[in-house]
């Protein structure tokens, strides 16, 4: 799906205009992808970027990462799965 109609959808459901409906798209997909990096350091913070924050949450939480470590050693043990795929069939595909 484009990211044109993903944002005209947000604007829609939650009655917000153009520019911040492409904002809140921007910062979850910045949130989605810190969380392929499989790294802790990437992590938002919560009261600063709700949206990047709540995003790699659900991108981490899809790993099923159940260590302490994993923001040290979650890029080596981590097996790929479907953010892996959409990172690769979204930027990828245009670089």
């Amino acid at each position: 799906m484009p990211d044109s109609v993903i944002s005209q959808l947000v604007q829609k459901k939650f009655e917000l205009s153009n520019e911040d409906s492409e904002f809140a798209v921007g910062r979850v997909y910045g949130g989605i992808f810190r969380g392929i990096t499989k790294n802790g350091f990437n992590k938002p913070k919560e009261d600063n970027d709700p949206l990047a924050y709540f995003s790699f949450n659900k991108v981490i939480d899809s790993y099923k990462i159940k260590t302490a470590w994993w923001d040290i050693f979650a890029s080596k043990t981590i097996e790929r799965n479907k953010w892996d795929d959409f990172y690769d069939k979204v930027w990828r595909s245009n670089s």
